[in-house]
């Protein structure tokens, strides 16, 4: 196994320090399309405090080892080889502090405007949204959020929206740790340059997000819950969750939707091996009988070529491909 020393080392330091960590972990059960080979060595950082150890200890012993820090994986492709280094799992970091349960009168704070919602990176964006909106809350502006499947880590990364909102238009700021230097550091909103599926986490791979801070608004309840109903209602309605996936495929043109074009092209239903797009929802690759990586990725290109030959236009794919790790980088970059 490559970097066997550097995994030895790094795995008695995680038991040394009461880090649960396992040997040959399938990441298939740790992605939304259920895909992907094993990972060499696999981690499971409960907080910030130990996702910051468990990064700090991969730069002391590491070695060159390759790291991949995923979520819940819900945007993410695995390859069929697995990944050769350190996979840091931050699903079990989900502390949450509101802070109204901070002041002294309660009652009082409630008559403002706004509260601020800090929150660890692995903590589950629809489990946010929905204590969010609560009886006892009632916080309104992360409605949109209800039913992604991603964490918060990985909805701040990519800008992560639905319904006409998006992570942009509540998030205040996010702290990281900057994997080159050693160092935390956090970024005001104007500092993260969000947009459409992107934030400057993209450009700098070296930074992982170690928790974010939300601005909501004081609302009505059963008004936010509503709306949460109505959408988780639309995505039933619209959207293959009966099959796994990594949600819409490819990001949305301007002044066009992929899965309209994607329509047109003639290519509902087609498949590649256990891959196929979606008869529901033209934008959805499913994994509709044991796919592989391969398949998928097969798929996207074909998915491309054929809209580009009719609408001279390339689709831009928004899933992130995780590689075996065996170049000796991080692994990341997009399905192509």
């Amino acid at each position: 196994m490559p970097y066997q020393e550097a995994l030895e080392a790094l795995f008695e330091a995680f038991r040394a320090n009461g880090i649960l960590c396992k040997w040959n972990e399938p990441l298939a059960g740790h992605t939304s399309f259920k895909i992907g080979g094993r990972a060499a060595l696999s981690v499971w950082p409960t907080g910030r405090a130990q996702i910051i150890l468990v990064l700090s200890l991969w730069r002391d012993f590491g070695d060159g080892c390759p790291l991949c820090v995923l979520g819940k994986g819900s945007n993410v492709l695995i390859s069929d080889k697995g990944f050769c280094g350190l996979v840091v799992i931050t699903t079990k970091a989900k502390r949450v502090v509101y802070e109204e349960d901070e002041v002294e009168d309660r009652d009082a704070f409630r008559r403002g405007v706004y509260c601020h919602v800090y929150t660890e990176c692995g903590a589950s964006l629809t489990a946010l949204a929905l204590a969010c909106g609560d009886e006892d809350r009632a916080l309104s502006g992360l409605e949109f959020a209800y039913g992604i499947p991603g964490t918060v880590g990985g909805a701040i990364v990519m800008n992560a929206g639905a319904y006409g909102s998006d992570v942009e238009r509540v998030l205040i700021s996010a702290e990281y740790y900057d994997l080159s230097s050693g160092e935390i550091a956090t970024l005001m909103d104007e500092q993260m340059e969000l947009d459409y599926r992107h934030s400057i986490f993209l450009e700098h791979p070296e930074w992982v997000v170690l928790s974010g801070v939300f601005k909501l608004s004081f609302g009505n309840g059963e008004e936010i819950r509503a709306k949460m109903r109505a959408n988780i209602e639309s995505r039933r309605e619209k959207q293959p969750l009966e099959y796994p996936s990594a949600g819409s495929v490819f990001k949305r043109p301007v002044d066009n939707f992929a899965a309209k074009m994607i329509d047109t092209a003639g290519l509902k239903g087609v498949s590649v091996g256990g891959a196929q797009v979606s008869e529901k929802h033209a934008g959805f690759i499913i994994n509709r009988d044991n796919a592989t990586a391969d398949d998928v990725r097969k798929l996207v290109c074909l998915v491309r070529d054929e809209v580009e030959k009719l609408y001279r236009y390339r689709l831009e794919c928004e899933i992130r491909y995780v590689s075996d790790g065996l170049d000796g980088d991080c692994g990341w970059e997009y399905v192509e």
